[in-house]
């Protein structure tokens, strides 16, 4: 088996550390980052123990879909985003019109990273952990287990979760990689603390003459995802014929916003 020894911060609780490990390849995904991790393993009570991430889910689903074994996709149905002044709570549905059958998944995700200091992600994070609950739910175990073998087959597919240490952030990985919380692009706020000076997303620039309304990303995303009738930010990338959140942050919310809106006026 072949396993990178990459250690992720924990507390105490393996099933922490792969939440934020998931939380990585979150800000990896919207960075157009590869994500080769698809197995996380631990070891509990003298025996290891090993689970699909983020990525892991989503290259199962492709699987089953690909050899005609199911149809699993994330709904039509409106998302149900509840926001309070602490957390989000998402709810999202997935159903497989192959096999039929459907299931919720839902993730709630706290606005501040156990430090104290805000996670300006926390929308997209429990959006995309939802999602990952919802698809997770619809792949039969055996599956799941057949997946999990082939995937640690494959050299650098898997990442090794120790509970025992925990380091204040996450170290780079033995091949001499960057750690998830930095990039060669464009920068963004790394996972356990703020960025500095103003809140990233601010427009910049006009939209049809006028000067767009300043607003944050937590007030996009349910507006983009209500315009567009979808609950995928690829979708919204797409639609702003952009490549990812980075080029959305440069972009700035309130214009990308404002150009949603003048899209569908002109439609």
């Amino acid at each position: 088996m072949n396993e990178e020894k990459a250690i992720v911060p924990v507390d105490q609780d393996p099933y922490v550390a792969m939440e934020r490990a998931d939380e990585g390849q979150v800000l990896a995904e919207m960075q157009g980052r590869f994500i080769q991790e698809l197995v996380y393993s631990f070891s509990q009570g003298g025996q290891d123990v090993t689970g699909l991430s983020l990525a892991g889910v989503r290259e199962t689903v492709r699987t089953m879909n690909s050899r005609g074994l199911s149809r699993i996709r994330i709904s039509e149905r409106e998302p149900k985003i509840t926001e309070t002044d602490d957390y989000y709570q998402v709810m999202v549905y997935a159903e497989d019109t192959a096999n039929g059958g459907g299931a919720w998944g839902v993730k709630r995700q706290e606005k501040r990273h156990a430090k104290g200091s805000v996670n300006v992600f926390a929308m997209e994070m429990a959006l995309s952990k939802a999602q990952r609950n919802a698809q997770r739910a619809l792949i039969p175990e055996y599956f799941v287990k057949a997946m999990i073998e082939e995937f640690m087959a494959k050299r650098g597919s898997v990442k090794r979760v120790n509970p025992a240490q925990r380091p204040t952030q996450q170290p780079a990985k033995s091949s001499g990689a960057k750690p998830a919380t930095t990039t060669t692009g464009p920068s963004m706020p790394p996972l356990e603390e703020e960025a500095p000076g103003e809140a990233p997303g601010q427009p910049s620039g006009t939209v049809g003459g006028e000067q767009p309304k300043k607003i944050t990303h937590r007030e996009f995303w349910p507006a983009a995802f209500a315009i567009l009738g979808t609950h995928t930010p690829q979708a919204v990338y797409d639609a702003l014929k952009i490549q990812d959140g980075i080029a959305l942050e440069v972009m700035g919310w309130g214009v990308a916003l404002a150009k949603l809106q003048a899209q569908t006026k002109e439609e």
